[in-house]
């Protein structure tokens, strides 16, 4: 999906309260938009729900089948995230039910590229890589908005983050700001939910992979009852370092 968009970010800002930033989040699949609301020391992040079809197909390799996500249904979740914590909070609503889930993010060790400056709608922006989580990223991130915060878990620079994208592998992703404001003195983040389920990241994962084996079990086609499957990522997010862990040991 070939994408041309144009920034408009308001050039006067007021860093002692908290701003408001637009990204438009880009897929191989599909576009839709995530916002941010930061200060010095929190955020709060979500994104619109979204819902389509992956054109990617399923995979037959001798007596393993690799099974691609067929429908893409995507509900609203709602990050929480501190400057200090390495713990981030996100809600969602999954198989009907309101979830809170602990995610212990390992820090995201950045690299400043220093010898590459550019200017992104009248900003000097530094750009800085990572590896976070299976996939590789470039970000460009401008000193002179002194927050901390960007897209999705994405924090740790010394500016915010206006451009966004990963780097190689399997159904890219990348982030753009399109709009900036500050918000009133009086804007207060949202609450975090008090009475949902609360999950850690790797029982929440690992729920969703159970139930997703057995969705793809039951797509077998006739004589591969008895076969290996294999469910492909395309997520944002596509190992955790659990499963590094595990697989380490082996």
């Amino acid at each position: 999906m070939k994408l041309i968009l144009f920034l408009f970010i308001f050039p006067v800002l007021c860093f002692s309260q908290t701003i408001k930033v637009n990204y438009i989040f880009t897929t191989d699949s599909y576009q839709k938009q995530e916002i941010l609301y930061a200060d010095f020391n929190s955020s709060y992040y979500y994104n619109e729900p979204y819902a389509g079809l992956n054109s990617a197909k399923d995979k037959v390799e001798g007596t393993e089948i690799t099974l691609v996500q067929k429908d893409i249904k995507l509900n609203k979740i709602e990050f929480f995230q501190e400057k200090e914590s390495q713990t981030i909070l996100y809600q969602l609503k999954y198989k009907g039910e309101k979830r809170l889930i602990t995610d212990s993010v390992p820090n995201i060790d950045w690299v400043i590229v220093k010898k590459e400056v550019k200017k992104i709608n009248g900003y000097i922006c530094n750009k800085a890589i990572t590896h976070f989580r299976g996939r590789d990223y470039e970000a460009w991130f401008t000193p002179e908005i002194p927050i901390t915060f960007g897209p999705f878990k994405f924090k740790g620079l010394p500016g915010l983050i206006l451009i966004l994208n990963s780097t190689g592998g399997n159904s890219n992703k990348s982030w753009i700001a399109t709009n900036m404001a500050t918000l009133d003195k009086d804007f207060q983040m949202p609450p975090v939910c008090t009475n949902c389920i609360n999950m850690t990241i790797r029982e929440f994962v690992e729920y969703k992979q159970k139930l997703r084996e057995e969705a793809s079990i039951a797509r077998l086609p006739k004589g591969y009852a008895n076969v290996k499957t294999s469910y492909k990522r395309l997520s944002i997010e596509t190992v955790y370092e659990w499963e590094t862990e595990d697989e380490e040991k082996k």
